[in-house]
């Protein structure tokens, strides 16, 4: 005996999916969607570092300390690699965010993180 199922018994009472990015973007009103474009563009115009100095150079001075005992830097060195330093996180989330959406969702997980450097570790090794 073959049994129709209906659409929504065949996604399990959910009915049809709708993407996740629509759904938030219509419930938003013109004023919001607005204030999110401005918003966007100050944090993209934005020139300071994402990481205070001083707990970055804190960090740096920390890491040295297997190298060698007495490390002394440049703060124009101290900055590149700040700069560098971002430049790589940033990256890393932008790529993250896409595996996030690829996999249908709106937040980045660790496991997103991890595919990008699992995914960069076999593109090094090529």
């Amino acid at each position: 005996m073959l049994i129709k199922l209906s659409t929504q018994q065949r996604n399990g009472m959910r009915g049809p999916r709708k993407s996740i990015f629509t759904r938030k973007i219509a419930r938003r009103s013109q004023a919001q969607r607005k204030r999110h474009v401005i918003e966007t563009k100050l944090l993209q115009r934005q020139t300071s570092y994402a990481i205070p100095k001083s707990s970055f150079v804190q960090l740096v001075r920390f890491l040295s300390v297997r190298f060698g005992p007495d490390f002394r830097f440049q703060s124009l060195a101290l900055e590149i690699l700040q700069e560098a330093a971002e430049h790589f996180l940033v990256q890393m989330f932008v790529d993250a965010v896409l595996l996030a959406e690829h996999a249908k969702r709106v937040t980045v997980f660790d496991r997103d993180v991890n595919l990008w450097l699992r995914l960069m570790r076999f593109k090094w090794a090529m």
